[in-house]
């Protein structure tokens, strides 16, 4: 529709005009455009992600959803810290999807939705009852750190991701912790010396104003390095 203005317009106007009228348009439309066909606007009236279609997607960075949107995800394994939209995007794309939540509102929410392949566990904050789960080691292709206490998260399930499976640090641009005494951040310096490598997303995210940042914490050797795997085919 903008698109057929801007054609019209650069037909019946002299080419100073035109320029000056393309760059005001761009201003004003660019924004408005990606609010809507983001779903950002739809975010921001309800206060829950979801796309331009009302459907439900991750509190993610729009640049690593859109990466992720790229991959193929029908046989993977879902570990995830923190339930929400999240857990109900990623049902519809994986194999299955392991819940953690301390809060009793989201887990009744997402537990009445009876989501076949997704199940949601009771868990406290500091995760005192997380080996009664009894999760398998090497188990999960996937793990999502997006609640609970971040650090220990990420320390209790470094031995239950897969070979080549990566891990997903929501709003990791605060790190959700004080730097220690090295002056750094004891996240990022564990998966350091467990040998994984960041790959971080900034920018907007839906229905938030500041810019934020989602990162993929992966090996040399992991399932996102494997193009001829996994990536879509369209």
């Amino acid at each position: 529709m903008i698109e057929l203005l801007i054609s019209r317009l650069k037909k019946i106007l002299p080419d100073t005009i035109f320029n000056f009228l393309r760059r005001i348009l761009t201003a004003l439309f660019t924004p408005v455009l990606f609010s809507f066909n983001s779903g950002h606007f739809l975010s921001s009236i309800q206060s829950k992600a979801v796309d331009k279609k009302n459907n439900p997607i991750p509190w993610y960075t729009y640049s690593c959803i859109d990466f992720l949107s790229t991959f193929n995800f029908k046989n993977k394994k879902i570990l995830e810290f923190g339930s929400g939209q999240s857990s109900i995007w990623w049902s519809k794309l994986s194999l299955e999807v392991h819940t953690l939540e301390d809060n009793d509102l989201y887990r009744k929410k997402i537990t009445e939705l009876n989501i076949k392949n997704l199940k949601i566990y009771d868990c406290d904050t500091y995760l005192n009852n997380f080996e009664s789960f009894q999760f398998n080691k090497n188990f999960f292709d996937i793990i999502i750190i997006d609640g609970l206490d971040r650090f220990l998260s990420f320390k209790k399930s470094l031995n239950l991701i897969s070979g080549n499976g990566i891990f997903i640090f929501d709003n990791s641009e605060g790190y959700h912790e004080s730097r220690d005494a090295y002056a750094s951040h004891p996240i990022l310096r564990m998966m350091n010396e467990n040998g994984y490598q960041r790959i971080d997303f900034y920018g907007y995210a839906p229905g938030v104003v500041k810019k934020h940042c989602t990162s993929i914490f992966h090996k040399q050797i992991s399932f996102i390095n494997d193009l001829n795997l996994n990536i879509k085919r369209f």
